[in-house]
Formats: structure tokens, C-alpha cells, sequence
């Protein structure tokens, strides 16, 4: 047996969990520190996460204001042809057979890499983004209204159903709930503080974070044109930005700011 990783500070096991899954074992061993070192940076930031982004950074330091953006590996597309062959190839295979089981590990399999892949890089992704932030702040997401299907009914048909099919689809390939537990449990595990704003009653993507005004828009508008302050930029760095005001409000008003929080 291999062993991967190692544990960032020393402690003694206490718990001792043995899985097996599509073939391979996995063992996760439970330290219990005596003395708990955090880690988290200074600097405060909030994301808008996206499909065809996957983050967009607004970045607060002692010195200045920043954007950033983390583009989107899409894991899926990457494996889509593979993936699509393999299924294929369990389909040929007459039920029952062996061929077919073997053909089903192997599906199985790059299904797994895949997901190990895009596991791995959310990981790494969340592991810089700690380091650089003691304060982090999103909008709280709901994954079942993102990813809710087109289709309608049979008497209320719905409309653009295969654009939507293939958007959902985009959506999943970034594992957003995944994403967002990840973040939960990595900032509590440095230290940092993880701030999830209300997203029906901010409205991130309509408010401008300059005068807070209010303006509809539509979901191709990409642009943010404050028709009040005329404030103008990117539609994704506007949502990070008004989140991130929130988040100073917050702590403002419980007698912190995002220094001292941090």
C-alpha cells in the first residue's frame, strides 16, 4: 500500500476510516492535535462564482483594491469524448457478460479520475486563496434553483431546454456544492472567517457597489451600467465588489472591521 499526503502539523491517530470504492482502497487516519496552528493571510476578498468563470476576486488590502479571476478548467469537456466512448463501449456489451463488467470498471474509472481531477484542483485552488485571506465573503448559492430544468410539462412546455440542459451541465461540471464546503471547512480549519451573504435580499448581481442602487438586468447583460452613478464594469466584478462592501457593513456593525477580523 502507497500512501499520499502528509498532515501539516504532528498529533496522535484516534480514528481510522477504511473505504473501497470502484476498485481502490482509501484510508483516512484522524489526528488529534494538542495545539492547533492556523494559517490564514491578512487581506480580505469576496468571489462571485460562475460557470464561465469560476471565480472572480474582489481583493481588499491594507495597501489597495484588486480584481482577479480564476478561469474555469472544465473537467468534463476535457473528458467528454473519452467518456462518451467508453459509454458507448458498455452499451455494445451483451448484459450479464464479462466484457461488459469490464468495460463498466473501466467507464467507472475515468468517471473517477475525472472527479479526482476537478477534486484536487478545488483543493489546491482554496488552499491559495486561505493563505492569501483571513476574511472571506460569497453570496450563498442555491445549487437545486441553478440547476433546475427547462423542460416544463406536457401542457406548459418549456422554451431553450437544450441551451439549458447544456448549462446545467456546465454548472455541475464545477461541483459548486462541493466548492462551497470546501471553502466552509478550509477557512475554519485556518482560521479565516467565511461570510455567506443573502443573495434575495443583497441582489449582488443588480446592485451597483458604488451608489447601492438597485437596476434590473437581464442574464446576457455581462456589463454593469449604473444608470444613477454611472458606474461602469464587468457585470461578475460588480457582484464580487457589492459582497464585499456587505461584508465590511457586517462587521462594521458588530464593532469589527475586515483588519481586525482577519
Amino acid at each position: 500500500m502507497t500512501a499520499r499526503g502528509q498532515p501539516r502539523q504532528g498529533g496522535t491517530i484516534n480514528s481510522c476510516d477504511l473505504m473501497h470504492e470502484d476498485g481502490v482502497w482509501h484510508l483516512w487516519l484522524t489526528l488529534d492535535c494538542p495545539v492547533i496552528q492556523r494559517r490564514h493571510g491578512a487581506a480580505s476578498c469576496a468571489f462571485d462564482w460562475g460557470s464561465e468563470t469560476v471565480l472572480t476576486l474582489a481583493v481588499k488590502t491594507a495597501d489597495a483594491d484588486a480584481d482577479e479571476t480564476v478561469a474555469n478548467p472544465r473537467w468534463f469537456q476535457t473528458a467528454r469524448d473519452r467518456l462518451g466512448d467508453l459509454a458507448r463501449s458498455v452499451n455494445r456489451k451483451t448484459r450479464g457478460s464479462n466484457r461488459r463488467r469490464k468495460a463498466t470498471k473501466t467507464l467507472a474509472r475515468e468517471k473517477r479520475r475525472v472527479a479526482n481531477r476537478r477534486k484536487d484542483w478545488q483543493h489546491k485552488t482554496l488552499a491559495a486563496v486561505i493563505a492569501r485571506f483571513g476574511v472571506i465573503a460569497a453570496e450563498t448559492l442555491s445549487i437545486q434553483t441553478l440547476t433546475r430544468s427547462a423542460a416544463g410539462t406536457v401542457e406548459e412546455p418549456g422554451s431553450n431546454v437544450k441551451q439549458k440542459s447544456g448549462l446545467n451541465r456546465e454548472i455541475l461540471d464545477t461541483a459548486p456544492a462541493q466548492f462551497y464546503s470546501m471553502v466552509r471547512h478550509k477557512a475554519a480549519d485556518a482560521g479565516s472567517l467565511f461570510l455567506e451573504a443573502p443573495t434575495r435580499a443583497l441582489k449582488p448581481s443588480q446592485r451597483c457597489p458604488c451608489c447601492w442602487s438597485v437596476g434590473k438586468k437581464a442574464l446576457g447583460e455581462r456589463t454593469h451600467t449604473c444608470s444613477g452613478c454611472g458606474h461602469t464594469a464587468p457585470r461578475d466584478f460588480t457582484s464580487a465588489r457589492v459582497v464585499l462592501r456587505w461584508a465590511h457593513d457586517t462587521l462594521t456593525s458588530t464593532g469589527q472591521d475586515l483588519s481586525e477580523a482577519a
